[in-house]
């Protein structure tokens, strides 16, 4: 294939989402009776959210089986360049699958929150307790902006002492003194800027850990999140939350690092063949990653096979013996891998943004 005049990035790392919760629909900014935002803290939003999951439009999507809405949180990730996904929830089986859309670490040890270590996902002393010690540890923490949350991380140290495979998810109302040892320690900060900016008001110590590098982005779930990772990028470089070098590291090497991926966020003879190629417009590499649109990509593979790709790269779905569907996203055409959609065609689901022609 003729690439001149482009850019080839390894293929992008979300270090946080939830795949099984991106069909539900984003929480409305305002005029929702349930629940004002900004929150205090995820509690508050737990609260809320026990009542409104019992809507009809939620009850319809919560029947779905949890494998199916998962795959559509993989090929929300596909489409816009994350190839690998850390999902901090119980892993399911068909993450196994060679044909799942993206690569979904395994043994990464988790609880997911402090406050909710008893009432969901495993208990966290238990958790740390049987951890793999070679591996990262994840988990939210700090996830408000009120004392409740600021207390969270010194109640977590005294279950893990100070650690440095702990990566801290969200960490919005850490105090500085603790984000201060945390980077001493080597802990991690995995930052979602645009669901925390959504439900809390303002987002975490990105900077502190991103000049350390010690950050990676994660997308969170379009329920309090942006749309994909790209949008995360995005309005974490407007913002100015971070330079686009340091925000390239958090979802390339620096990611690959914190979430013990090490073949993955770099791109050698002999690692997996996870790429994204753009058209280049001049400006620094990393600059440009921070202002894509997932129709802009030209062209992602996941193991050296394409999944999204502009039609002029057909030859290539040829060449692999991809079959593929042509689409339009996001207005513009596209050809997608026909094992991305068809669990999801057959089971009458769709991606906003996504058409396929009649």
């Amino acid at each position: 294939m003729e690439l001149a005049d482009h850019l080839a990035f390894a293929g992008l790392i979300n270090a946080h989402d939830h795949l099984h919760l991106n069909l539900f629909p984003p929480l409305p900014s305002s005029g929702d009776p349930l629940l004002s935002l900004p929150v205090r803290d995820a509690a508050d939003w737990v609260d809320a959210m026990r009542e409104r999951i019992e809507r009809p439009d939620h009850r319809v999507l919560r029947a779905l089986p949890t494998g199916l809405r998962a795959w559509h949180g993989g090929l929300k990730n596909i489409l816009a360049g994350a190839t690998t996904v850390l999902h901090h929830d119980p892993p399911l089986g068909l993450f196994r699958r060679r044909d799942f859309p993206v690569h979904v670490p395994r043994r990464i040890g988790w609880a997911h929150s402090v406050g909710l270590s008893t009432s969901y996902g495993p208990d966290l002393t238990a958790a740390w307790e049987r951890r793999d010690h070679a591996r990262p540890w994840f988990i939210h923490v700090a996830e408000g902006r009120d004392g409740r949350a600021a207390t969270e991380f010194r109640r977590l140290l005294t279950v893990t002492g100070l650690n440095r495979a702990l990566r801290l998810v969200h960490g919005v109302g850490l105090a500085e003194a603790d984000r201060r040892l945390a980077i001493a320690t080597g802990m991690g900060l995995v930052a979602c800027p645009i669901s925390n900016h959504r439900l809390l008001g303002r987002t975490g110590p990105i900077r502190d850990f991103a000049a350390a590098g010690q950050a990676a982005l994660g997308s969170d779930s379009r329920l309090t999140g942006g749309r994909d990772l790209l949008a995360e990028l995005h309005f974490a470089w407007t913002a100015g939350l971070a330079s686009s070098t340091e925000l390239l590291n958090m979802v390339g090497v620096g990611a690959a690092r914190l979430c013990g991926e090490p073949s993955r966020g770099r791109l050698a003879a002999g690692l997996p063949a996870d790429l994204v190629v753009i058209a280049d417009d001049g400006r620094p590499p990393a600059a440009q990653l921070c202002t894509l649109q997932r129709s802009s990509l030209r062209l992602v593979l996941r193991g050296g096979r394409p999944r999204v790709a502009d039609p002029d790269f057909g030859p290539l779905f040829a060449a692999t013996q991809t079959p593929w569907h042509a689409v339009v996203l996001d207005g513009r055409p596209k050809l997608v891998a026909s094992d991305l959609l068809t669990p999801l065609i057959a089971a009458g689901i769709g991606e906003p943004g996504l058409y396929l022609p009649t």
